[in-house]
């Protein structure tokens, strides 16, 4: 009998952390559905990206390598995340002649499209162009620096 109980309340368990990988993996497809990652990303891959890591105000980091671009009219797919999430980033391509494609985010996470994008060589960037005086009453040991990632692909 005690064996029974034994393979029974095994049973259970088992049946139980199914039910619960199951609910989680359904959890995840929500939240891509919910962030967008599956409109966005539908079986395609990201070319590349750039971290940040303790991005100043009025400061920038770029990738290290050059972005080309061989046709006309390109859209720019992008994801990014970063904390502190009320701080205000500017994020795209840069072309080597200066020529800026960039969009503002505020919130601590984006995806979407930067369309409209000429052939040619482009860096990527992210900017924190946080001012201070946006917080006046913002405590002076809460940094106003970003850390986070931006990937990307070309379409």
């Amino acid at each position: 009998m005690k064996k029974l109980m034994t393979l029974v309340f095994a049973l259970v368990c088992v049946l139980g952390l199914v039910g619960c990988n199951q609910d989680k993996q359904l959890e995840n497809t929500e939240l891509s559905n919910e962030v967008g990652f599956v409109e966005l990303a539908p079986n395609k891959e990201w070319l590349d990206g750039i971290g940040f890591v303790e991005l100043a105000p009025n400061t920038e980091i770029k990738s290290s390598s050059e972005i080309t671009i061989s046709k006309e009219d390109a859209k720019l797919a992008y994801v990014i995340t970063y904390g502190e999430a009320d701080l205000t980033l500017e994020f795209g391509l840069v072309a080597t002649d200066g020529k800026e494609y960039v969009k503002e985010i505020v919130g601590g996470h984006d995806y979407g499209f930067i369309e409209n994008i000429p052939d040619g060589t482009y860096y990527l960037i992210v900017r924190n162009i946080v001012d201070y005086t946006t917080f006046p009453n913002r405590d002076e040991s809460v940094s106003c620096n970003a850390t986070g990632a931006i990937n990307y692909r070309i379409e």
